[in-house]
């Protein structure tokens, strides 16, 4: 009986040690973009746009050629999920936010 004891002890500090280090090595959490509300939606877009306005041109091309490096590092398996996700984001947009969207894709290649 002392050595089950001693033996459960041991197994739950194992498995609590091994989920502690997963954790902290995790990284930082983002949050669920599900739980979001559309006003908490709308203001990080607001967000985002503001801080993209505020960066210079050499800021951007910055940015740029790191989206480029990261989609060189990218697998075909990978490439495909992301062009899923777009397809489906894409689907899901109004008229009137593709043509949004599209106008700033030609200003973002200018």
């Amino acid at each position: 009986m002392n050595k089950l004891l001693s033996v459960i002890v041991a197994v739950m500090f194992a498995a609590v040690s091994a989920s502690a280090f997963a954790a902290s090595h995790a990284g930082a959490q983002t949050k669920d973009a599900a739980k979001m509300t559309d006003a908490q939606k709308a203001e990080a877009k607001k967000k985002a746009e503001a801080k993209a306005a505020k960066m210079t041109d050499a800021q951007k091309a910055e940015a740029k050629k790191k989206a480029q490096a990261k989609a060189a590092k990218m697998t075909d398996a990978q490439k495909a999920e992301a062009k899923k996700k777009a397809e489906a984001k894409a689907a899901k947009m109004t008229d009137a936010q593709k043509a949004e969207a599209k106008k700033k894709a030609e200003a973002a290649k200018k």
